[in-house]
Parts: C-alpha cells; structure tokens; sequence
C-alpha cells in the first residue's frame, strides 16, 4: 500500500517522456495523478494518515512535474487540478509533522517534502512557508538526529542511507535556488558518509544493522543493481569535492545526472580519486568499531562490533537488541551476518525474532533478550552500552565494551591480530547463581558449515574460508531454518527470508564465566592440523 502510492514509478514514465518527447508517458502519468486525485479525497482513507508518506509522493510528483510541465496532456483543468492537490497535499504534510513518536526519519521527509514542493511551486503564496518551515527543521533534525561522528541515532544502517538521500536532494535544491545551507549542516552530511565509507565493504554493502524496509526517498535510477551506498558517496564527492568518497562511490550515475546536471559531471570528472586508506576506527558516540585490514595481496577484512545505544529517539523503534554482536566479511563476502528485518507490522512472531538477541552474533543469557520487547516499534528497559578500552596499533588492534542490566553484565573483548587476519573474542559473563549462555554466531547465508573436531568449526562461503576455535565448555549446535522456535534465517529484501544456518553454543555457569573464540579467514581451504596450530597459537596470546 505505502509503496505503490508513493508514486515513484512515475519518474521511470516522466524521463521517457523528456528524452524522448513522447506524449504518451506524459499522458499516463497524469492519467494516474487525475485518478489518484478522484479516488483519495483530502483527508479522507489511508493515503491521508501518514505525513511522510504524503511527503514522499510530494516529492515523486514535483519530480515528475519538472520532466512533463511542457505536456500538451497537461491542460489548465489537468493543472488546476494537480496545483490543488499538491497545495492540500503539502498543507497537510506542514500541519502534522512527525513532532512526537516519529520524530526520527519521519520529520527529515517531512522537512525535505516542503523544501522540494515549495521550491518547485512557487506561485503559491504558502509556498515561502513551505521551504522556510522545511528548511529550518531539516538542519536542526540532522543535528538531533545524527551524532557528530556521523552516526545516525536511529541505529538502522538502511535509514542512515534514507537521511542521507532526503537531505542532500533537498540541500541540493536548495543551493540551486541560492539559499544558504549552513556548513555545520553540510559536515553533518560529509560525517555520515565518512561512516559509510567505513562499515561498507568491497562488495558495496553495509552490514544490516537495525531495521529496513528497503524503501527510498526517490527513484531516479532504474539499474538493477543500484547500490544506495556507493550512489551516495558519489553525492559526497561532488558536494564536498573529496576524492576518496569518489573512490568508494560508484560512478557518475544517472540519478546524480537528474540531481546535479551537466555542472555537476563536471564537477564529477574535475575531482581526483583518491585511496581511502582506512583502517581501524572507533565512532565512538556512535557506538560502532571497525577492526579493518588489508593484508600483503591487498585483501580486505572487517570486523564491526556494536557498542552503542539501542536506538532514537525514547522508543528506538527502529533499533534491534544486537549489543556487543559483530559481523565479519572478506573481500566482500560476508562471513558473519546481520540477518535484517524481514517484515514490519504483519510480522508477530517473525518481527520479534528478527528484532531479538538471538538473530545476532552476541550472547544471550538464560534466553532472554537484551532489552525488554513492548510491541512491534517499542522497547521496555534497555540495558548500559559501555566502551571501556581501544587501541589501534600496526600489528594488534583491540577494543572491549561491555552490556549491562540489572544483576547481569556481559563483556566482550576483540583482539584483532592483522598479520594472521585472526581475532580472539573473549567474553566475559557475570550472573548471580547457574545461568545458560548461548553464544550465537550468524553465517552467510550461502556458508556451507562443518564441525572438523568437537571445537573447531569451518564455515565457507564463495571460496572464502572462515576457521573457529570454540571454548571446550561450549557445546555446539548447527541451527537452519528453524521455526519453534525460530532460529537461523536471513532476510536481505524487506517481505523476503531465506534459511540461513546459525551456530549456537551452550553452556553453564554459576555466578560468572568466560569463554574464548578465535577467528581465522582463509583463501584456501587448510587442514585441521594446520587449522588447530593456527587458532591454538593464537589463544594462548
């Protein structure tokens, strides 16, 4: 429902027509609006209940109206009609902004709507009101919003990249029509694209920390493999003139095309690439740490742990229990997953899952979550988030952070040996009397997992070999697709799952336990002998 009227098939129908003048995409587009019109009444049914989603179809329908506002289809009745609607449309969208529960990406939309629809019609006297009421809760929401290390504090991965997109469309706008974007603005934009230059792998993809519904704040690209992330950095290129984020981005594309023009290619084409050159770092308002390395043939691996708040704002609706969980990946191709969302208000059980501590590569304790679930988009008590030590060095990073509730403290240390690519995770449980911890860990979804001796695990994905060494106590289990309960899936599309195997180990403790896990990534398949003297090497360190 939300999707279709968005109306962001519109801009496929809108760019036929101006390159190709043909008057049948004009005459379809406004054919949908005119009914569209008809069939929602002002204020009336389900497309008059949400001011975001009224935004994002202001914002397909501006777009829409610059490419066919030459239409022959596009007569005054036709105008008058479409002007009307945008006007209620907008004054709706102005005086039911997201001021409360949903006041984290909701208000950004809100915010950039007006800015894009009083900007692209000014003949109404609102309109003014329109971009200033916009324009002055857009730079004070990325503020509130973002942390000043570029993190967003929703804590979901695909809705920093939502922000990202609704801010720099309206900012870009805006500079087009000489208003003055302020630059603490600007830098809040250039740090988040500084973070997903760093949690983004060689593949172009982000862990799926936190929820996602795969939605977009505009579709001005119709590839197949569109990569938001890489479209985004390419946005940071041209706005900030810095070559490593032209680097890390893709090319020149043809949304960048519809946002920036012919001066923006060349502006594009002015800046030269340059190598990131990243390595380990701590964002740590944030709460995310990056354990990264290249090694000699100029492979890549990284680590990223989650140290940080559950999410914003009081609700954190669309934060996930994932305290102290990591994913892993080389080379681009993921080892240790996040396993996604999967679905939103029909979810139940499903929605819970997804949500829960279990579905991440952390440990639970006795089976309980971390923070207490209150409904699909709200959380009870939530526990402390604490970075107690991290240091980066050439040969050794290493970082620990701890996860506490009431009577119950989990910490867990990450020795990042980069020569060898291993890591030693070391966690450490405190409960008062026995306890079940259950360590999880999540692999990629096409791993293909085998146990080599009673605690030594391989785990292969794409020709890319993941080594473990267990602690003796554990006892371990291989999980895929499991529904009571549920356990071992992955989602990488919103409304799609798939099974996904999950390595789950026990064990019992009384008042306090730790336990050690090494982690070795392979090119090439080894034996257990040489798999046993690697990672044993290494837990004695």
């Amino acid at each position: 429902m939300w999707e279709l009227n968005r109306h962001q098939h519109f801009l496929t129908l809108a760019k036929a027509y101006f390159l190709t003048q043909d008057e049948k995409y004009a005459k379809e587009i406004l054919a949908q609006m005119m009914s569209w019109i008809k069939d929602n009444p002002a204020y009336c049914g389900i497309n008059w209940v949400s001011p975001l989603e009224t935004g994002l179809r202001l914002i397909s329908w501006c777009w829409a109206y610059k490419f066919i506002e030459n239409s022959g289809f596009l007569t005054e009745d036709v105008r008058k009609m479409l002007l009307e609607s945008v006007f209620t449309q907008a004054e709706f969208v102005k005086d039911n902004l997201s001021l409360y529960s949903s006041a984290n990406n909701h208000l950004i939309g809100e915010a950039s709507a007006l800015v894009i629809t009083g900007l692209t019609f000014p003949e109404f006297t609102a309109s003014r009101c329109w971009v200033e009421t916009g324009k002055d809760m857009l730079f004070c929401e990325i503020q509130r919003q973002v942390y000043k290390d570029g993190v967003g504090k929703e804590q979901a991965f695909h809705y920093q990249g939502f922000v990202m997109s609704l801010f720099g469309l309206a900012c870009s706008l805006l500079k087009k029509n000489s208003v003055v974007v302020p630059e603490e603005s600007w830098q809040r934009f250039i740090n988040m694209a500084e973070f997903i230059t760093n949690i983004m792998g060689a593949n172009g993809n982000a862990p799926n920390v936190g929820d996602s519904d795969n939605g977009m704040a505009i579709r001005l690209s119709d590839k197949k493999d569109f990569n938001i992330y890489k479209s985004l950095l390419c946005t940071a290129s041209i706005i900030s003139s810095r070559g490593d984020f032209k680097a890390k981005g893709n090319s020149f594309g043809e949304e960048h095309y519809w946002i920036f023009g012919m001066d923006g290619f060349e502006k594009y084409n002015s800046i030269k690439s340059v190598n990131p050159g990243l390595s380990s770092r701590l964002f740590k308002e944030g709460g995310y740490c990056i354990l990264r390395s290249f090694s000699n043939n100029c492979k890549e691996e990284i680590l990223m742990m989650d140290c940080g708040e559950l999410g914003y704002p009081f609700m954190a609706p669309h934060g996930h229990a994932d305290l102290l969980s990591i994913t892993l990946s080389a080379d681009g191709i993921d080892l240790l997953i996040d396993p996604g969302t999967y679905l939103y208000h029909t979810g139940a059980a499903w929605r819970d899952y997804f949500r829960s501590t279990r579905a991440h590569n952390t440990i639970t304790i006795n089976d309980r979550n971390q923070s207490e679930l209150k409904g699909p988009f709200m959380w009870g008590k939530r526990p402390v988030a604490s970075v107690h030590e991290c240091e980066f060095s050439d040969q050794k990073d290493c970082i620990t952070a701890s996860c506490d509730n009431p009577g119950i403290s989990h910490k867990r240390s990450i020795y990042f040996y980069k020569k060898e690519t291993l890591w030693t995770v070391k966690d450490s449980v405190t409960a008062i009397g026995k306890n079940i911890i259950k360590q999880y860990f999540h692999m990629g979804q096409d791993s293909m997992i085998r146990e080599l001796s009673s605690n030594i695990i391989e785990a292969e994905n794409r020709g890319v070999f993941l080594y473990m060494l267990l602690d003796k106590r554990f006892s371990v289990e291989i999980k895929k697709g499991e529904i009571a309960p549920i356990l071992g899936w992955n989602s990488d599309i919103f409304g799609k799952k798939r099974e996904s195997p999950v390595l789950v180990n026990t064990a019992l403790i009384e008042n306090r336990g730790e336990f050690n896990t090494v982690l070795y990534v392979s090119r090439e398949k080894i034996s257990l002998e040489k798999a046993e003297n690697k990672l044993n090497e290494t837990a004695m360190k």
